[in-house]
């Protein structure tokens, strides 16, 4: 996961999670690559992570690895932490609590001098590539359906529908941090369904 869904997420919403419990020879198998750019993976050591967690990062891409149950060890770790500091009176310092996490980058491209509309065309793509980040689902289970990302942009509203219905639904909606929570409501196991943001969509399967 990118490290601002990990800060996000809540230990409660793992609690319906299955535990696993592979097999030891399985854990012994692998290159302990990253699976996204095939970089060696790092064990992480810092106060963000407890010293018996194993908890992995990749130096390129910048995203966690959370080897088996670690995760739903992890974040009842995190919020005691975070609980703490504030009990304490000592939110100054989040770093020191939250998992470091990649600065968005928006890149700008220069437009060649040309007629109106291609320019609003080139400009609408770079829009849809780059205000929605680090689009994810999460199942609540008992219909919900969780959606989380990053944008720097100001959202009005967020959108969705069941395929094949045509009206669109408005989602209950939280910000924080830049980061946008919304909450699905009516969403069947198996069911297809959009979400729209910015009026770009996305096709996500239950």
């Amino acid at each position: 996961m990118d490290g601002w869904v990990v800060n996000r997420i809540k230990a409660n919403m793992l609690v319906k999670w299955m535990k696993v419990a592979p097999d030891a020879g399985w854990l012994n198998q692998g290159d302990n690559a990253c699976p996204v750019d095939n970089t060696q993976l790092e064990r992480y050591r810092g106060e963000n992570v407890p010293p018996n967690l194993v908890v992995k990062r990749c130096e390129r891409c910048g995203r966690w690895w959370f080897p088996t149950d670690t995760l739903l060890e992890f974040k009842p770790a995190q919020e005691a932490k975070v609980n703490y500091f504030k009990l304490w009176g000592m939110m100054t310092d989040l770093s020191a609590m939250l998992l470091p996490t990649l600065g968005v980058a928006v890149v700008l491209a220069g437009v060649v001098v040309g007629g109106r509309v291609v320019q609003e065309r080139q400009r609408a793509a770079i829009e849809a590539a780059s205000l929605v980040q680090g689009f994810g689902v999460t199942d609540l289970g008992g219909g919900n359906v969780l959606v989380v990302f990053y944008s720097p942009a100001i959202i009005s509203e967020i959108e969705y529908r069941k395929e094949p219905e045509v009206g669109w639904k408005r989602a209950e909606t939280e910000l924080e941090n830049k980061v946008y929570t919304a909450r699905l409501a009516g969403i069947e196991k198996g069911e297809k369904y959009v979400v729209r943001i910015l009026g770009k969509e996305f096709g996500v399967r239950r």
